[in-house]
């Protein structure tokens, strides 16, 4: 089978994109991704075993306009064109499309030729969009919002199949009146040889402990909730927080640690490429994903959190469902109401001063993810039943 795949961002480096690829190349089919190309990348190259095939990369517009003309929309000519290059000139038998924005572009050309539309969605995009909005422009974002959500249930309806990264997304789309059996759980474990080594015996002393995040510094990811909750808890054992990534809360949350005093104890590392994770990992105690629950937070599951077993890191995360699922199934750690200071403050505190607790909580995740969830084991088999049942 040729499978077209349809990316509204750059590529690389998009995980799932990748593991996605490798997985329906590894199983004999042929695999074309079109992609963004704002930065002037080579227009086809083969990457992950597919051939990437990127937009025009706009030389001949300023900065302003090639990003407006680059946007992912339904009715940008240039994936319109690139989209019907996939269909009529190379003859795809699928379309595969990654998130909301080009669903629609997609199915109207993919009727042309009758070819079937994946819709892989990445996110609960209209709640993504939500979740990140931090401007006064209420009215604006509104009307966006209604866009959003109008565009993703005409997508729904008429995408021949849906994948998802966890159970409740699936529940979320099934609500929405897609069939159960138009919709796969395709979740978001790694492929376990993608990850850095680890340098060995690097674990702070049992009388220091040290709490990691990592990603984006955005206003529901619980980041100032932790800042409070470090602040409530006594000085002994020696805790700190090493903060991996920026985001547009960095300098609010800088002045938040200043403002309660925490300067010492929390650092600041900035985004650090992905081969230094290893080293992250191995310096620290407990993984930390305390992402606010929102609507989107309550339907994706993040990368980083099988990351962090994978390392054989204990976590703490939020109560938001899909977490607190995990961490119950996999018995790798606390899940905890992040905006209630004072329970996270005694999670944070059993953490860090039950030794044994971490131990089992980390050997317990680490087993939960080599023996079962991952991405040869999980993932790749539910992305190729899916292809299956859609050949059928």
């Amino acid at each position: 089978m040729r499978v077209g795949m349809i990316l509204d961002k750059e590529y690389p480096p998009d995980v799932r994109v990748r593991r996605e690829a490798r997985a329906l190349v590894s199983a004999g089919h042929e695999v074309l991704l079109v992609a963004r190309n704002r930065k002037g990348a080579e227009r086809e190259e083969r990457i992950d075993g597919m051939r990437v095939l990127r937009l025009p990369p706009l030389d001949f517009a300023g900065p302003r306009t090639a990003r407006w003309l680059s946007l992912p929309v339904p009715v940008n000519p240039f994936y319109l064109a690139a989209i019907t290059r996939l269909v009529h000139d190379e003859g795809v038998d699928v379309l595969h499309v990654h998130d909301l924005p080009l669903v629609m572009a997609a199915v109207a050309i993919a009727k042309t030729r009758r070819v079937p539309v994946v819709f892989d969605l990445h996110e609960d995009y209209p709640s993504m969009i939500a979740d990140e909005v931090s401007s006064p422009a209420g009215r604006f974002v509104f009307q966006r919002m209604r866009a959003l959500h109008r565009l993703e249930r005409v997508s729904l309806a008429t995408a021949d199949h849906c994948l998802v990264v966890v159970e409740e997304q699936r529940q979320r789309l099934i609500g929405l009146g897609v069939a159960p059996n138009r919709v796969t759980v395709v979740p978001n474990v790694l492929d376990l040889a993608d990850l850095p080594p680890a340098p060995e015996d690097a674990r702070p002393p049992d009388d220091e402990v040290v709490f990691l995040y990592t990603g984006i510094f955005g206003p529901t990811r619980g980041l100032s909730q932790l800042l409070d909750a470090l602040a409530k808890n006594p000085p002994e054992p020696a805790v700190r927080i090493v903060l991996v990534g920026d985001g547009e809360e960095r300098v609010a949350l800088e002045r938040q640690a200043k403002a309660l005093g925490l300067e010492g104890r929390v650092t600041f590392a900035g985004w650090q490429p992905h081969d230094r994770l290893g080293e992250f990992m191995a310096s620290a105690n407990v993984g930390l994903v305390p992402h606010v629950k929102t609507p989107h937070v309550e339907t994706t599951m993040p990368n980083k959190i099988y990351e962090f077993l994978a390392y054989g890191l204990p976590l703490v995360t939020s109560d938001a469902a899909p977490l607190a699922r995990l961490v119950d199934e996999a018995a790798c750690g606390i899940s905890v109401d992040v905006e209630d200071p004072e329970r996270f403050a005694q999670a944070l505190h059993t953490m860090a001063t039950d030794i044994e607790r971490r131990r089992d909580y980390g050997a317990a995740g680490r087993r939960f993810v080599v023996n079962r969830h991952n991405w040869s084991k999980l993932g790749a088999p539910a992305l190729l039943d899916a292809y299956a049942s859609l050949r059928g």
